[in-house]
């Protein structure tokens, strides 16, 4: 049995749009509904009125060449319906670097590809919906980060419930207001960069001689990783990127997300916390710990030392 949209959505549709609907229901015979709305520009607000000619796509969207910059934010729209592509894009494209997919397949791509700061996809699509997209995103190690909001005009218990197991962060019934969706992706970018600042400050103090133990399956191997050559100079981002199968811009891209490091940042900041466990055992002076960690001149050591841990090695040497 199909629910629909439901008539209290499509009494607020029609008033945002200066209509009206009307049923006139007769027991046992059926119901009519009559809906009425302006057509002219002067019913509306000025400001609601875009005026020129949508572009006619004249090549598939899985054709399309994407030119990133690698610094600004990402956002990554996966919807069917060109018009709401067009709606979610104008909300966001003074802010994100904003990517789109009309299918749930293409959408998966791109996310590989480009690991954006977030993805909002549409839950009915035609193949892969958004529910299985968001599976998609959560298993592979490379996008389980994300962010990922489902818009639907499904509103069941069960449905919502469907959603949030897929591992979507945020679900939100249509019809929506640009506002409140705007306001729910900012939300979850935020709560994005407490997770890199408790990150930072946590991994500062980790003992990295042991075990290493991250939540996030790829932080944890990319430390191991850096732990294995800590000793070899040479060690360098591109040799990281052929340890995690990764591309420089999809690497670059996940550290920053997680950690709000590039990656010769990420590998000389894991230098430096074993240094500090060398230190702590006392067992070598400076410059022979700069060299077991990797450091070609002791000098330097000193200075990338104090500026992530706040004074010089020989005065941790001295408190300790």
């Amino acid at each position: 049995m199909g629910t629909g949209v439901g008539l209290s959505p499509c009494k607020e549709l029609m008033e945002v749009h200066r209509g009206s609907i009307e049923v006139q229901s007769d027991l046992g015979a059926g119901s009519d509904f009559k809906i009425q709305f302006p057509v002219t520009l002067e019913a509306f607000d000025p400001a609601w009125v875009k005026s020129g000619v949508l572009p006619v796509a004249t090549e598939s969207m899985s054709e399309r060449v994407v030119t990133i910059q690698q610094e600004k934010q990402i956002l990554l729209i996966v919807e069917d319906h060109t018009e709401m592509r067009a709606f979610i894009r104008e909300i966001f494209e003074a802010n994100f670097q904003v990517i789109e997919a009309d299918r749930g397949e293409t959408g998966l791509e791109m996310a590989l590809t480009y690991l954006p700061d977030v993805v909002i996809t549409d839950w009915m699509m035609p193949g892969m919906s958004g529910v299985n997209l968001c599976k998609a995103i959560r298993k592979n190690p490379k996008t389980s980060h994300i962010p990922v909001v489902i818009l639907t005009s499904k509103s069941s218990q069960e449905s919502q419930i469907e959603g949030m197991q897929s591992g979507a962060d945020d679900f939100i019934s249509k019809p929506f207001h640009a506002d409140i969706l705007e306001l729910r992706v900012a939300k979850l970018l935020e709560a994005k960069e407490r997770l890199r600042k408790s990150w930072q400050e946590s991994v500062l103090n980790q003992d990295l001689q042991e075990e290493v133990v991250f939540q996030d399956e790829f932080l944890a191997k990319a430390t191991q990783v850096v732990i294995e050559h800590v000793e070899d100079p040479a060690f360098d981002v591109e040799h990281l990127e052929q340890a995690m199968d990764m591309s420089k811009m999809q690497l670059y891209r996940k550290l920053k997300m997680l950690t709000s490091l590039a990656g010769n940042e990420f590998i000389r900041s894991i230098r430096l916390q074993q240094a500090r466990l060398l230190l702590e055992k006392g067992q070598f002076n400076v410059s022979e710990i700069a060299y077991q960690v990797g450091f070609n001149d002791p000098a330097y050591f000193t200075r990338a030392f104090k500026k992530q841990y706040g004074f010089a090695p020989k005065t941790f040497l001295t408190k300790k």
